[in-house]
């Protein structure tokens, strides 16, 4: 189901699957998690810079509060690409609404 989050127990399985060197695709089937949502918390951890032995270590509060809280800088990403390309979401429904019956 998109946009659900996972149960720590099984991100820290992950963490420690990882740790030791096993593939994504054999750590999705190992927790039952699919493939992608493996690659997105381990891009997470590494992107975030994030040990695995203090990951490990760190309580399901604490670990759930620092890899699903948003990155202040995404929304400031996001403000700018919005206003590099202010006609992109005009030109986008332009389009829809012409090709419409």
């Amino acid at each position: 189901m998109a946009g659900k989050t996972i149960i720590m127990s099984k991100l820290k399985q992950v963490v420690r699957l990882r740790a030791n060197g096993v593939a994504l695709q054999a750590i999705a089937k190992a927790v039952a998690l699919s493939r992608n949502t493996v690659k997105k918390y381990v891009r997470l951890i590494e992107v975030k810079g994030l040990d695995s032995v203090e990951l490990l270590l760190m309580e399901d509060v604490a670990l759930e509060a620092l890899l699903l809280d948003p990155e202040p800088t995404d929304q400031l990403r996001l403000e700018t690409l919005v206003a590099m390309f202010p006609y992109y979401p005009l030109d986008i429904m332009g389009r829809v609404s012409s090709t419409a019956p």
